[in-house]
């Protein structure tokens, strides 16, 4: 068998797979987490935990596993000293503090549109907050390549991870280019993504019931081996992972330009949308008297509602880039009830990934559906109905866990890429439904019209908003 471990933003999923059974088991972090920033040592539990509960729950045996893959969220950051001790928290992708970094990047290198998420902010942000942390000695690593090193004692980063960095050369391999933002030493070794870099054999693998020996393959971001476990290894396929937020991942041959996925030769383009699933967990809080699954039962999603929703509850990433965004109704009215506004979220981030779906420079095939926000058939059938495209939402939810564990196979040689997309299998297919297309196409261009007109109110109620909370 073959594990993955995939570090999300509120959990860590382990899973086991063979060509003919898959365990898997989860380890939450506690109720009061803040979203923003983790504490190393608490996800370090998260997956001593969730292995601990694989190995106790399932018929799966530590001796079983014969290589470990990785994956985890991103861009977030964790500073580890030379002796292995995490630093500083560990900062999440939904952090925000690096905004005025990012304005200071956008206008210093050429092309660089990344907002105050990225992971190039952040490490810009801690140059000039906290310089005493870059020491000798001292490496900024992605949550993923952390654990790696507890388990195996490599200190890395993946190269498909590294190509999404605007200080990283991939010709010249090397990290010489982030050398007048901070010192370039505080950048890890770059390892191919697909290949074995070390084995178990700490003390943290030990604790966590793993058995000396095991090769370790290091993956990549959740959504590019989330990619490679739910049929994103072809050209023309987009995979739509959607769970707190969104990230679609289309696959390409590798070009220099887009990023490196986590298989040789090939290429990913991802726009990552920030508050997807994020948007129905907020309507849930506002209605907790409401069952909003029984709710969904009640929606035609063949008739779109006349209710505008921008999903910007966290600011949004692709394709505006704006941190100072925020969520917008537009066309509430006294009748304006759950119904409504559970059908006009759904909706609006519909719209949202279909315009980043156009918007791709490659062709696009079909989408791929996997991740908790896209368990909802409701959900897919918007999906497809605002984009004109068959939506399929695969058997295997866990795409990046799953994906992790095929990536392990393949990295050590025992699987082939035919192999793994003979596991790949489709639950449920979306096909678009035209009976009210004129009226999704009308409300889609409302909706894509209606940022360009709040942009410069949107700058406007940022100052403001900062002048009340001082």
């Amino acid at each position: 068998m073959f594990l993955g471990i995939d570090l999300g933003s509120s959990s860590v999923k382990v899973m086991a797979v063979s060509k003919h059974e898959r365990y898997k088991y989860k380890g939450v972090y506690p109720e009061n987490t803040s979203p923003y920033e983790h504490d190393a040592q608490m996800v370090e539990q998260a997956v001593r935990g969730a292995l601990e509960g694989l190995f106790a729950n399932t018929p799966v045996k530590p001796e079983d596993i014969e290589a470990i893959g990785l994956d985890g969220h991103g861009p977030s950051i964790v500073f580890m000293d030379g002796e292995g001790t995490a630093l500083t928290p560990i900062i999440t992708w939904q952090d925000r503090r690096a905004m005025e970094e990012s304005q200071m990047l956008r206008e210093r290198i050429p092309g660089f549109a990344k907002d105050g998420t990225s992971y190039e902010a952040k490490l810009c942000w801690f140059h000039a907050h906290h310089p005493e942390i870059f020491r000798p000695g001292v490496e900024a690593f992605y949550p993923k390549d952390y654990i790696l090193f507890r388990l195996c004692g490599v200190r890395m980063m993946d190269s498909s991870t590294a190509s999404t960095i605007a200080f990283y050369d991939r010709a010249e391999k090397s990290w010489a280019p982030c050398a007048p933002f901070f010192p370039p030493e505080v950048m890890p070794q770059v390892f191919p993504s697909w290949e074995k870099v070390g084995e178990t054999g700490t003390a943290f693998s030990r604790a966590c019931g793993l058995p000396d020996g095991v090769p370790i393959v290091p993956g990549g971001i959740d959504a590019f081996c989330e990619a490679v476990g739910s049929g994103g290894v072809r050209e023309g396929i987009v995979v739509d992972g959607s769970g707190t937020s969104t990230c679609l991942t289309l696959c390409m041959k590798q070009d220099g330009v887009h990023s490196e996925h986590v298989l040789p030769g090939l290429a990913l383009e991802t726009p990552m949308l920030s508050s997807t699933g994020a948007s129905y967990r907020w309507l849930c809080g506002l209605f907790p008297q409401v069952d909003m699954n029984a709710l969904q039962d009640e929606v035609d999603p063949s008739v779109p509602v006349n209710l505008i929703y921008l999903p910007y509850l966290s600011g949004e990433r692709t394709p505006i880039n704006d941190d100072r965004a925020t969520g917008v109704f537009l066309g509430l009215r006294p009748n304006t009830g759950p119904k409504q506004l559970l059908q006009a979220v759904m909706q609006g981030v519909a719209f949202a990934i279909a315009q980043n779906l156009d918007l791709m420079s490659g062709r696009v095939e079909k989408v791929r559906a996997v991740g908790g926000a896209n368990s909802s058939p409701l959900w897919l059938q918007i999906k497809a109905n605002a984009a004109g495209l068959s939506y399929e939402q695969m058997e295997e939810n866990d795409g990046a866990a799953f994906g992790s564990a095929l990536l392990a196979a393949y990295g050590t040689g025992a699987y082939t890429m035919d192999d793994v997309e003979a596991l790949l299998r489709v639950r449920r297919t979306a096909e678009p439904d035209d009976s009210h297309r004129e009226e999704y196409c009308a409300l889609r261009k409302v909706y894509e019209g209606l940022y360009p007109k709040l942009k410069d109110l949107y700058c406007d109620m940022y100052r403001l908003r900062e002048a009340l909370d001082q």
